[in-house]
């Protein structure tokens, strides 16, 4: 499977927390989350563990969803109340791969 970066002038800025999956799963992006008292960007990690199945042993694949907040820590859970008014958006990184926390504008589509 391969995946290309979203080209951000061809989708609506915000967008819900079900199209942020979508565009995490789909098509790696990181998305900002923004909802009550938080404001972090998340994305969707992959490891491969040593696990056992059916008495063999074999790596398996397993994927979360993993949220950095402005100062760097690791998000652990969100409230499930904050997901119904989220905001998210398309995170964007500057050349360094540092994010770029100003706040974005609205936008639709072209």
């Amino acid at each position: 499977m391969t995946t290309e970066l979203i080209n951000v002038d061809e989708i609506t800025q915000p967008f819900g927390l079900a199209q942020a999956l979508t565009y995490m799963i789909e098509n790696g992006e990181y998305v900002r989350y923004i909802a009550g008292n938080y404001d972090l960007y998340m994305h969707i990690e992959h490891e491969r563990k040593p696990v056992v199945i059916n008495g063999k042993r074999q790596l398996k694949e397993f994927s979360k969803v993993v949220g950095i907040s402005k100062f760097g820590g690791s998000i652990l859970s969100l409230p499930i109340a904050d997901y119904v008014d989220a905001k998210c958006y398309i995170m964007q990184f500057d050349e360094d791969g540092n994010p770029i926390w100003t706040l974005p504008e609205e936008t639709t589509a072209e």
